[in-house]
């Protein structure tokens, strides 16, 4: 117990050790000295405690003896120093209170103030240039002190907003306004006559023109169309009508699913022939000929995607023997279960669409292991059909809830038992021998055991596939919204969405989940 001690103690000496070159670090950091002496120093260097929540509580990061970063305040006696940042509505610009006049807020604040963008109130207020967001990034960003040290008021960011982008509004409302050519009235009367005469013809040569090649390819912008007017969305369903014509489209039939256990069930993953839900369900499948789709029209009108050759439309799968009995809760081994009957997940279909190089929808990278590793897309998989255990014969119609139709014909459905009579060596315990040279040996007899099997066979021709373009749009508005989560994140640091770029990430985040058969 003793050498415990010791180590514990040696421990709390390292952490005094640290903590006195935090101090000296800070004060050559935080003058005046008269003012730091009274700050705690790791709250001006680290901000608040650094801490996570797991399942057993609070803990810190570090080892026990290791004391938290920051300081959370609850029973410190020291002061804890802030900028506390307020919006003016009156003047339009931001308010910085100094909580202590810290040599690194004030240098800042007189930077400001030499650059003309800033100027005193009073000995602890500067009035700086500006709305308060941006001034927030700044100060926040500023190299002399922690982001943490900058405080404000969620009403002052709101005041601060609002008047912000009433501001870029009117400026946009401006901008539109001087771009548009004054007419008189007689002219505009004029235009209004020959506008409604020629819309129709104007329509027709702008969308089948020039639109037409400019969003053929872009699926959210014709979704767009469709909700202006009529006459948009009629001649964007033609557009839509054609394009889903020429769609690079293909079935992947994966088959005799199984359920992987033990610590390897990860190994060899790959996207495109396993499924998962989560790390403790893990299914991998056999992969057959890819299927190749071309559009068909029909009688109808509608028409749909079948198969580019149609002997290579046809599959077969057989599970091979599973152990009907190895998942009773006595004899079942996760580590060799993969060849029992609870195990198998039957087969499945997925469809999967690959963009052009025009389409404005990019392709995703493919994970080829559990842990992210990538290799070449394949496209999307726009859609997953599971057919668990054996399906009956006939033809079948499956639709997914996106959009996706698919029908296909089981030609055959077999599910065979057997029983087999199987010899196991079995160990007896230790018997006496006095030829032995220990005295004892044991002796191996063989037994005979009554194995049930399980066996399911089948083969499967696919028919027909018809993809909603909503499929298509939902892609592309999902890809959109990754974009502007980015974008409007970095805006928003510097000012408020205006309400137009508001309405549009609301657009495409109806886009995102859009179901046109729904509508």
């Amino acid at each position: 117990m003793g050498d415990v001690y010791a180590w514990v103690e040696d421990q709390r000496q390292r952490k005094r050790r640290e903590f006195q070159q935090l101090l000296r670090r800070g004060r050559e950091i935080w003058t005046p000295t008269h003012i730091f002496n009274s700050c705690c120093v790791k709250w001006l260097i680290d901000g608040n405690i650094q801490c996570h929540d797991d399942e057993y509580g609070v803990f810190y990061n570090g080892c026990p003896f290791d004391p938290p970063s920051g300081c959370s305040g609850e029973g410190c006696n020291r002061d804890h120093p802030c900028i506390t940042l307020r919006f003016d509505v009156d003047t339009k610009s931001t308010i910085a209170h100094l909580s202590h006049r810290l040599d690194p807020f004030v240098h800042y604040m007189n930077s400001l103030v030499a650059e003309g963008k800033a100027w005193p109130q009073s000995a602890s207020e500067y009035q700086i240039n500006g709305y308060l967001r941006p001034n927030l990034t700044n100060l926040r960003n500023h190299d002399g002190f922690g982001g943490h040290l900058v405080k404000f008021e969620l009403a002052d960011v709101t005041a601060s907003d609002a008047a912000q982008r009433l501001e870029l509004e009117e400026k946009e409302m401006n901008n539109r306004a001087a771009k548009r050519p004054r007419k008189s009235e007689q002219s505009e009367q004029q235009d209004s006559v020959v506008i409604s005469d020629l819309s129709t013809a104007a329509m027709d040569i702008v969308m089948k023109h020039r639109l037409k090649f400019d969003v053929q390819d872009d699926p959210l912008t014709l979704f767009c169309l469709t909700q202006v007017s009529k006459q948009f969305k009629k001649f964007a369903v033609s557009i839509i009508s054609a394009k889903a014509k020429t769609l690079d489209l293909s079935v992947t039939p994966l088959v005799n699913g199984m359920q992987k256990f033990g610590d390897d069930r990860v190994d060899g993953y790959d996207s495109e022939t396993f499924y998962s839900e989560g790390f403790d369900c893990v299914v991998q499948y056999s992969k057959k000929e890819k299927i190749s789709l071309d559009f068909q029209p029909s009688e109808t009108g509608d028409g749909g995607y079948e198969p580019t050759n149609v002997d290579a439309a046809s599959f077969s799968w057989d599970s091979g023997k599973l152990d009907r009995y190895s998942d009773d809760e006595h004899t079942r081994d996760y580590d060799d279960s993969d060849d029992s009957e609870y195990a198998y997940w039957g087969n499945k279909f997925r469809v999967y669409w690959k963009p052009k190089d025009s389409d404005l929808v990019k392709s995703p990278e493919r994970s080829t292991d559990f842990y992210g590793g990538q290799k070449p897309s394949i496209g999307f998989k726009i859609a997953e059909f599971s057919l668990h255990r054996q399906p009956d014969i006939g033809i079948v119609t499956q639709t997914t809830i996106g959009g996706v139709i698919i029908t296909f014909e089981v030609l055959e459905s077999n599910t065979s038992e057997t029983e087999e009579v199987e010899e196991e060596e079995e160990i007896s315990e230790y018997e006496t021998d006095e030829d032995a040279e220990d005295g004892v040996r044991r002796v191996v007899r063989i037994v005979e055991n009554m194995g049930n099997y399980i066996q399911f066979t089948g083969r499967i021709k696919l028919i027909r596939v018809k993809v909603d373009f909503s499929v298509i749009v939902r892609l592309h508005a999902r890809q959109v919204l990754r974009q502007l989560s980015s974008e409007y994140g970095r805006i928003q640091r510097e000012r408020p969405l205006t309400t137009t770029e508001s309405e549009y990430l609301k657009f495409v985040n109806l886009a995102s989940v859009l179901n046109l058969n729904g509508d």
